[in-house]
């Protein structure tokens, strides 16, 4: 196991758009822990298995995801799989979803004080 993070790190190291990738997914899935423990889960009985380091990397990917497949397929087309263009279209979808998960979590706040 020790060997497979070692190749993820580097290649992460290597890569301004991955480390890009995994520093935004941390921060969002952080904001989506947030979103989900202050506005939507009343009782909290103890750390779930998202609230750790990995699973909010996890949750952040996700969420990026959902943005990053229709920019890809509408940019390159559904057969088209090179690393590159894999490569290039991360950073606007970083920005894509940072932008809607910050419009999401300000109706939050703006609906709970009202």
């Amino acid at each position: 196991m020790g060997n497979i993070k070692n190749i993820v790190y580097k290649a992460i190291a290597n890569s301004p758009q991955l480390l890009t990738l995994f520093v935004g997914s941390y921060f969002s899935g952080n904001l989506w822990i947030y979103l989900f423990f202050t506005y939507f889960k009343k009782s909290s009985k103890g750390k779930s298995i998202i609230d750790t380091f990995m699973g909010r990397i996890t949750l952040g990917l996700f969420w990026f995801i959902i943005f990053y497949l229709p920019i890809y397929f509408f940019k390159y087309g559904i057969n088209d799989t090179n690393g590159d263009n894999l490569l290039s279209i991360i950073y606007i979808t970083v920005l894509s979803g940072g932008f809607f998960q910050a419009a999401i979590l300000f109706i939050s706040t703006i609906r709970d004080k009202g």
